[in-house]
């Protein structure tokens, strides 16, 4: 929730300490966090000219901003008690308490601040929020409206609304609202994912992907918008479509090179996800699914030729894999040590498949051309 910035000029201030709150005011609203605590440390608390109301509002403030939610509490509390007249006071309070989830202190505290709070946007949305979190969800729709009603202007309400509907369940709903928020051209990469995926999980395929692709050609970079694209395409069954967008996402951030090739294995470009396996960083990841594309494209050499890789990364562990290994190996024609790793199958659906392989073998022993 928005943190009010704090004027070093807002409250009274003794003369002898004029320096030191006021640059100690300065200090937390530029987020010099350690030189504005320092500075405090050095306010002479006993002094009876010191004001402690501003001496503990900033104390409040530092701890806010350091995540010392308690502490930040503490020190607002003893703002007030020390004579705090500004209303303000209580909005900072509010919001140390939402962050130790105390709703119902945070609505307390906002009832406090008066018309101060009830003229700031960013209260209606944290009353909002307070009785969404209270399961109170008519008094949360109440406060947005409220927010609305003097605020005609701020989206932020839109916004929230179209958050409340996905998290209800209601996505028809979700759309509506989400379509009304994002046409004020204000929604980010990230709302237009939100609702793309809602649409997807209550399988509205057809507006989800109509909507991020809108989101596609207006953030063309965001990796977030190309990937939830694609699971709405792979939900189609359209697994090339949903490659193609993987692709331009891994180009931007290379940790999904992995994703990218499995999706090109899955849609059978499987030469494509060889290429792409080779940017995998992950090298048992990286071995494990170019073991499972070589064998789809039935180059048993090699995959006959991985054994030390995967022995060295743990993989022949894998009793998938090493059945893989075996097989190829039997494929390429070395009896003996595709033997030697089908004796190490203990699970009981490969080792069935084992026994029929040796069985293989031993008709082959003496024409191998026939195993080939």
């Amino acid at each position: 929730m928005l943190l009010v910035a704090v004027s070093c000029n807002s409250f009274a201030q003794k003369e002898e300490q004029v320096d030191l709150l006021g640059l100690a005011a300065l200090l937390v609203s530029d987020g010099n966090l350690s030189r504005a605590e320092s500075v405090l440390d050095s306010v002479n608390v006993q002094d009876k000219k010191t004001d402690l109301a501003q001496y503990y509002l900033l104390r409040g403030l530092l701890n806010f901003k350091s995540a010392q939610y308690p502490a930040a509490k503490a020190n607002y509390m003893l703002s007030i008690e020390h004579g705090q007249q500004d209303k303000l006071i209580y909005i900072y309070l509010a919001q140390s308490l939402f962050a130790q989830q105390d709703y119902e202190g945070t609505l307390e505290a906002i009832e406090d601040s008066a018309e101060t709070g009830a003229a700031l946007a960013s209260v209606y949305s944290l009353k909002a929020q307070c009785y969404w979190e209270m399961k109170q969800y008519s008094s949360a729709w109440a406060a947005l409206a409220d927010g609305q009603k003097r605020f005609p202007l701020e989206t932020r309400y839109m916004r929230q609304q179209v958050y409340y509907y996905i998290d209800l369940g209601l996505y028809q709903e979700a759309l509506s609202a989400g379509q009304k928020y994002l046409a004020t051209g204000e929604g980010s990469d990230k709302e237009y994912v939100v609702l793309g995926r809602a649409l997807r999980e209550s399988n509205q395929l057809d507006l989800s992907i109509a909507l991020l692709e809108k989101a596609k050609l207006r953030y063309p970079q965001s990796v977030a918008v190309m990937t939830e694209l694609a699971h709405s395409y792979l939900k189609q069954d359209k697994a090339l479509a949903a490659s193609d967008l993987f692709a331009q996402a891994y180009v931007l951030e290379p940790k999904l090179a992995g994703d990218t090739a499995e999706l090109y294995r899955q849609a059978g470009r499987l030469y494509r996800a060889l290429n792409i396996n080779a940017e995998v960083s992950d090298q048992p990841a990286k071995l494990k699914q170019r073991l499972a594309i070589l064998v789809e494209l039935e180059n048993f050499d090699l995959v006959a030729g991985m054994g030390d890789a995967l022995y060295r990364n743990g993989l022949l562990e894998n009793q998938d894999i090493l059945y893989a290994h075996a097989y190829a190996l039997y494929r390429t024609g070395d009896f003996k040590t595709s033997q030697q790793q089908l004796a190490k199958l203990t699970r009981p659906d490969l080792f069935r498949k084992a026994t029929e392989l040796r069985k293989a073998m031993d008709k082959c022993a003496d024409a191998k051309w026939r195993c080939l």
